[in-house]
């Protein structure tokens, strides 16, 4: 009906992590034709860059956008066709790190940086580039290690992961008597992965982690 002010209400919802498969049926077509709906999210009007379509009558909006406006992150593999979509920078640490995190770890810090790998105009899946420090108990180093490999300093490539840690303690230097480090670099199916880990021992039996993650 014409002049009639079309509103569709969204809320991005989520467990810790989605996992959405890129697939396809053959012979099955639909056509994704762009809408003028206007989108409500919690209760405001939401712009998109990319265009809201219909699909045979439901409303699609762009998925990163979507879930980016609730702080959400969304990662594409393109060698597995899946897209991850984290509801916090917590899920997207264990996630990549692959453990579940011990019930007294405290994250303080956490930096990434996603970056298309484009070939042609397409995506053919995100570099990942982390950066996490934080608290945990010292028992509990073991369960963040596992596939890991202890070493020293000099065996790793531990000079970006060293720098970021001065920038962030600025004046306070890591404790030399009480460090440990750790380092992991392997190549899947779906690429390179290189971590580096340094824990420092405080007191009370606590530990500070410091984690610099790459995946391209």
């Amino acid at each position: 009906m014409k002049g009639l002010l079309k509103k569709c209400a969204i809320a991005f919802m989520g467990s810790v992590a989605l996992t959405v498969s890129a697939y396809g049926i053959q012979n099955l077509v639909h056509a994704a034709i762009p809408s003028d709906v206007r989108i409500v999210y919690k209760g405001e009007e939401a712009a998109f860059e990319l265009p809201v379509v219909d699909i045979d009558g439901k409303i699609y909006v762009p998925l990163r956008e979507t879930a980016e406006k609730d702080k959400g992150i969304v990662f594409w593999n393109g060698k597995e066709q899946k897209c991850f979509v984290f509801t916090d920078s917590m899920a997207l640490l264990e996630y990549f790190l692959d453990i579940e995190t011990p019930a007294r770890f405290v994250l303080e810090t956490m930096e990434y940086s996603l970056s298309p790998q484009l070939i042609d105009g397409c995506n053919y899946g995100d570099s990942v580039a982390l950066y996490a420090s934080g608290t945990l108990e010292q028992a509990d180093i073991e369960t963040c290690v596992e596939g890991l490999k202890p070493c020293a300093e000099a065996d790793g490539n531990f000079t970006a992961l060293l720098a970021k840690i001065d920038q962030e303690k600025q004046s306070n230097k890591l404790s030399e008597n009480a460090l440990q480090y750790y380092m992991g670099t392997y190549e899947s199916d779906t690429g390179k992965h290189e971590t580096y880990m340094i824990f420092e021992k405080l007191e009370n039996g606590k530990a500070a982690f410091y984690w610099s993650y790459e995946y391209h």
